[in-house]
């Protein structure tokens, strides 16, 4: 399932950067490389021809790191590696092992284009539930000149949303903080789903979904990528927010992960070198669906930088690589780089999330528009989700 939410997310996205480069004439989109600012989110991505990821992380490294609120094996119960394996291949494979039941707090960054990003921060308890907050800038909203805070919790798998409110919004409603539970919109197969979702590691990004999916494991869904992994290769070691981490570079093919997604497996259970789409495979349509989905056997690079006890610290990756692959040498030459970076950090602290109080949750037709209902017109939304 994780794979099927990352290669349908990651679908969505390289739509969003296709719209973003079509503004773009040539001198902006041509050598023009990002610069690494000093935002709550540090900026890294993978290596292709329209972005150095080496440089950007360089610059990015130059930045005073950011302490973590406590030791990251405070209070943790899980098994370690005596010392970091040597090989790229059994680095990502130890580094799996070590996702599962853990809390952990985060950051998390997409750049579309220059001068137009996506910035968050998490937190996720070890039962997996998840708080994602966002910032909304000074100047981009006019009912928000000051800039405004928005969060989604992922809890139990229910959705909770608080978006943007102004202080005579929360008066008329009678509450501190106006938060409504969010209902995936449901398409007209599982697949639809998925895509209207925007999962996978995106979700990290809710001004990117026009729904939530069901649940957010930021973890997980980075393990997806692991698990996906080719041609792996250590980079070298470096710093993340203080501590030392290998750096290790691989392929993802977007093309074997929708293949995976749809469940075509080769007879053996194993994925030959051609992928989930060959001859092999179980499915009758297989040759088909690679006929269909030809356009994404474009592979992309992702870096992950896991540590000394194989806890991952940053996983970042280029969405322009992806697109670049798709429309060719010359077109990907003058794209501007997309960069994904998450960030984790504080694991294994005492964090959890919890469902807002029952009477801040109201119905979400409260909060559409500027229409905002008296607290002598409404009661606090009470429905069994709390």
């Amino acid at each position: 399932m994780l794979r099927i939410r990352l290669a349908i997310a990651l679908l969505a996205a390289l739509a969003l950067v296709g719209a973003a480069c079509g503004g773009d004439d040539a001198d902006t989109a041509g050598d023009q490389q990002p610069e690494a600012e000093a935002t709550v989110t540090t900026q890294a991505g993978a290596d292709d021809t329209s972005a150095d990821v080496s440089d950007a992380v360089a610059v990015e490294d130059d930045v005073e790191a950011v302490a973590p609120d406590a030791p990251d094996d405070a209070g943790s119960s899980v098994d370690r590696p005596d010392a970091p394996p040597v090989d790229a291949e059994a680095l990502l494979a130890s580094a799996i092992t070590t996702l599962d039941g853990r809390s952990v707090r985060g950051e998390a960054n997409v750049e579309l284009a220059p001068g137009f990003e996506f910035s968050t921060s998490f937190e996720s308890d070890a039962d997996g539930d998840l708080a994602v907050s966002l910032e909304l800038p000074p100047g981009m909203d006019p009912e928000f000149p000051g800039g405004a805070e928005a969060e989604m919790r992922y809890v139990g798998g229910v959705v909770y949303v608080r978006p943007p409110a102004t202080a005579e919004s929360l008066t008329e409603l009678g509450v501190d903080e106006a938060w409504y539970v969010a209902e995936p919109v449901p398409g007209a197969d599982p697949m639809s789903d998925v895509m209207g979702s925007g999962g996978g590691v995106m979700c990290a990004f809710p001004q990117m979904l026009d729904a939530p999916p069901g649940d957010c494991d930021l973890l997980g869904e980075t393990g997806a990528f692991l698990e996906a992994a080719s041609e792996p290769e250590i980079v070298g070691r470096e710093d993340v927010r203080g501590v030392e981490a290998t750096r290790v570079r691989f392929q993802v093919s977007l093309l074997d992960l929708v293949g995976e997604a749809l469940g075509m497996e080769p007879d053996d259970g194993e994925t030959p070198e051609a992928g989930a789409f060959d001859d092999t495979a179980s499915d009758p349509f297989a040759e088909g669906l690679d006929q269909i989905f030809g356009f994404l056997d474009a592979g992309f690079e992702v870096d992950a930088w896991i540590d000394d006890e194989s806890l991952i610290r940053r996983l970042a990756f280029d969405l322009a690589s992806m697109f670049a692959g798709l429309a060719g040498e010359d077109a990907g030459a003058q794209m501007p780089s997309s960069l994904v970076t998450l960030e984790f950090y504080d694991f294994d602290v005492d964090i959890s999330v919890d469902a807002p109080p029952p009477e801040m949750i109201v119905d979400e037709a409260l909060l559409a528009g500027d229409d905002y209902a008296t607290s002598e017109e409404s009661e606090p939304y009470d429905d069994d989700y709390s």
